[in-house]
């Protein structure tokens, strides 16, 4: 989206995506990138050339009881019974 040019062949770009997004915090998700594709279809006189790319992320925060690294080992490494890890070479 940053890369759509308008009829000048100036890029919508970074700041302006940025710009474009503070404003839009609180509000759903959906809402926000119906926005943002509107905003970047009237930035290009309501047309798109080339294919465009959004992704948007939904973070709600840490969790609300940490982990500690001796579960989170436990829980990604496979349990082998009686494994022996082996020095790493070097």
């Amino acid at each position: 989206m940053t890369e759509a040019k308008n009829p000048d062949g100036v890029e919508f770009g970074l700041a302006r995506f940025v710009g474009f997004i503070q404003p839009q915090r609180g509000l759903p998700v959906p809402e926000t990138l119906r926005r943002l594709v509107h905003s970047v279809l009237d930035y290009r006189n309501g047309r798109l050339q080339d294919d465009a790319t959004v992704l948007f992320l939904e973070w709600h925060g840490p969790r609300a009881t940490p982990r500690s690294d001796s579960a989170v080992r436990r829980n990604l490494l496979p349990h082998t019974k009686g494994a022996r890890s082996a020095p790493l070479p070097g």
